[in-house]
C-alpha cells in the first residue's frame, strides 16, 4: 500500500514539474517576444520624425504609451525607459483607458484592446502619433506599424499612407526592414 502511494506521489510530482516547466517555458518565450518588441519600439523612435510643434522644446521627452493590458514586464520597460533619442528621454506610461493617450508620441495598443482598436485609430488619425500593435490586421485598420511573426522571428509591416496622414516621416532605413502596406 505504501509503495502504491509512493508511486502515485512520484507520478503527480513529475506531472506537476512538467506542467510548471511548460508554463515557465511559455513565460520565457513570451518574455523574450516582448523584450524584442520593446527594443523595436525604442528603435522606431530613432527612425521617425514628428512635426516639431508636438514637442514643447528641443529637450521634451518622447512618450511611449501602452494602452490596454500591459504585456511588457517591468524590467522590459526599464530596459528602454529613460534612454535618449536625439537628446530626448523616452518615457513610458501605461493606461487601460483609450482616452488617456493625449500626450503620446508612440502608442502601443495591446491585444486586449482589439475590439476598440478601430475606434481608437479613428479618434487619433489626424494626430502625429506613431501607432503600433501586434493585433492581427492592425495596419489594415489604419494603424501605422504592426508586429508580425515570420519563421518564428518578429518582423513588422508599415502602413505608409497612415504614417503620412499622421504627419510622420519614417526613415528609409526603417522602411527597408519592413513589409510596406498601403491603405
Amino acid at each position: 500500500m505504501l509503495v502504491k502511494g509512493y508511486k502515485l506521489f512520484i507520478k503527480v510530482s513529475i506531472g506537476l514539474m512538467l506542467l510548471f516547466e511548460t508554463h515557465a517555458y511559455a513565460d520565457s518565450v513570451l518574455y523574450r517576444e516582448y523584450l524584442v518588441k520593446a527594443a523595436f519600439l525604442y528603435n522606431f523612435a530613432k527612425f521617425v520624425d514628428w512635426p516639431i510643434e508636438v514637442f514643447e522644446d528641443e529637450h521634451a521627452p518622447i512618450y511611449l504609451c501602452i494602452l490596454g493590458k500591459n504585456p511588457f514586464d517591468d524590467d522590459v520597460i526599464q530596459s528602454i525607459e529613460n534612454k535618449t533619442v536625439d537628446g530626448r528621454k523616452l518615457l513610458v506610461e501605461t493606461s487601460k483607458h483609450a482616452k488617456d493617450h493625449s500626450k503620446c508620441h508612440i502608442l502601443f495598443i495591446s491585444r486586449s484592446m482589439e475590439k476598440e482598436a478601430k475606434q481608437i485609430l479613428t479618434d487619433i488619425k489626424d494626430r502625429p502619433v506613431l501607432t503600433v500593435s501586434d493585433i492581427a490586421e492592425f495596419t489594415s485598420l489604419g494603424g501605422i506599424i504592426e508586429f508580425i511573426v515570420i519563421n518564428n522571428k518578429i518582423r513588422f509591416e508599415i502602413n505608409i499612407d497612415s504614417a503620412r496622414h499622421a504627419g510622420l516621416k519614417i526613415s528609409s532605413h526603417l522602411l527597408k526592414m519592413a513589409k510596406i502596406v498601403k491603405s
